[in-house]
């Protein structure tokens, strides 16, 4: 199995929302930013619409992958939205046509233009039409849907796209979408928050992280025995993680920092490697935690030809003593609570920059992971400013601990690695889409710092500083 730190890639929203002539019906991320993203402060905006197209975004999506082309990456990562190919999430519902054919104009657009495609299955946005139907993730169905799902697009895709992932970031539906109420689809039961769906937080998100699990390894079975040999490709999921220090010597922060990983990175990437969550987990949070079968153990184990890993940011772990009165969920039941440096609580929101921790985090899975082999990164941000020194420092220091990674023998680098993703405008991103202008505008980049091997030159026509990979 190899580790991949994913690609040059854009949100699901981005290239799925504007480029399809006839809109189909929402994913719950669509309704949970139409109606809670206010409450949660996701977006400035308080909606996105769904009805309205602008007519000239099409004839722009050849410019658009002509300048991922320009940045001199040689792969692009994009999401498939579930809705734009089944309106109504299962086969039963029809397929949208209009959305199929989108789809294939952008990746023979990729291919023509010398790039390989990624593609991304499920990135938070599953069919309303699901979330309604049985609760969505909640419910064993949901798998059986995305089977079918993901089959009609290995059929319809796998001709061309040869690197599939089948889910991006887990942990983010099963914590912040049913634990916090932060993500789609906005569920929580903690006395702090407010979710007017209702749910439960002490067992949903367990349950939503063992039905993604189980239906990842489920579509990696249909791929491998029904597409793999005939369409030479690879699958893979997509993993988020901190990296965890302990913020003292002690035993007790020691063992809490490893509790750490094992409750956000160990909690899915232990089922694939080993077939089962790690003990921590199983010890602590008991009946809480669904139980694997022992065909579904087979079934997970090397279940990922890759794993590609997120690295935004990392935190010092504090042990936390357990209360008989405290509410359980987990966001506490690693019983280790995430601090600053300086041993202060940290916002939930709050990204600390840590290059060194990328290092340490990628030699950690090797040591526990065991299969890691090759890197790329993605989101190292290029944030807020036209001109963003702060960025390309964060950027450079990042590159330096990967490559000390590499000269530990952590990683063997088969190929290179590029840098940041296709991003909405605001938040992380080289290339920015504003989706709520009259039209949509876009803001293309023109100063470049270019990144061979050790030398760093500098080039550009003013604007925006960014990094391009030669």
């Amino acid at each position: 199995m190899t580790l991949i730190l994913p690609k040059f890639s854009s949100s699901r929203i981005l290239w799925s929302l504007f480029y399809v002539s006839v809109i189909a019906l929402p994913s719950c991320w669509f309704w949970f930013a139409n109606n809670q993203a206010v409450r949660v402060c996701v977006t400035g905006e308080s909606s996105i619409d769904l009805t309205v197209e602008d007519p000239t975004v099409r004839e722009e999506l050849k410019e658009d992958v002509k300048l991922v082309k320009d940045l001199g990456v040689d792969s692009y990562r994009f999401s498939i939205a579930w809705s734009r190919i089944l309106p109504n999430g299962s086969m039963s519902g029809g397929i949208n046509q209009e959305g199929v054919d989108h789809y294939n104009r952008l990746i023979d657009e990729v291919v023509e233009i010398g790039l390989k495609p990624f593609a991304t299955l499920l990135h938070f946005d599953l069919p309303l039409a699901l979330q309604d139907k049985y609760g969505g993730y909640l419910n064993i169905s949901f798998v059986h849907d995305f089977k079918d799902y993901s089959e009609l697009c290995f059929r319809t895709f796998g001709d061309r796209v040869k690197n599939w992932v089948t889910i991006n970031e887990p942990e983010i539906p099963a914590v912040f979408g049913h634990e916090t109420g932060l993500a789609a689809p906005g569920r929580c039961s903690l006395p702090n928050l407010s979710c007017p769906l209702g749910g439960n937080s002490s067992t949903e998100p367990y349950i939503v992280a063992h039905n993604l699990l189980l239906a990842h390894a489920e579509v990696v079975e249909i791929y491998r025995n029904k597409f793999q040999e005939r369409q030479k490709g690879e699958i893979g999921i997509s993993l988020n993680t901190k990296y965890y220090e302990p913020s003292s010597e002690s035993w007790a922060d020691k063992a809490a920092a490893k509790r750490l990983m094992d409750f956000h990175l160990g909690w899915f990437v232990e089922p694939l490697v080993y077939g089962d969550y790690p003990k921590s987990m199983r010890d602590l949070v008991k009946a809480r935690l669904p139980i694997f079968t022992e065909k579904q153990k087979m079934m997970l184990k090397g279940s990922c030809d890759f794993f590609g890993l997120n690295y935004y940011t990392s935190s010092y772990a504090k042990n936390m003593l357990s209360s008989p009165a405290q509410i359980l969920y987990h966001s506490v039941d690693a019983l280790a609570k995430e601090v600053g440096r300086d041993g202060k609580s940290l916002d939930p929101l709050d990204m600390p920059i840590y290059p060194e921790q990328l290092q340490k985090l990628l030699e950690f899975v090797k040591r526990n992971y065991q299969r890691a082999s090759e890197a790329r990164d993605e989101k190292v941000g290029l944030g807020e400013a036209l001109k963003d020194p702060h960025r390309i420092i964060f950027v450079l220091r990042h590159l330096h601990y990967i490559h000390k990674a590499i000269r530990g023998k952590s990683l063997d680098p088969k190929k290179k690695v590029p840098l940041e993703r296709l991003g909405p405008g605001g938040g992380m991103g080289l290339l920015f889409l504003g989706f709520f202008g009259e039209p949509p505008w876009r803001l293309v980049n023109t100063q470049r710092l270019i990144v061979s091997g050790r030398n760093m030159t500098e080039r550009g026509r003013g604007g925006r500083r960014i990094l391009m990979w030669r």
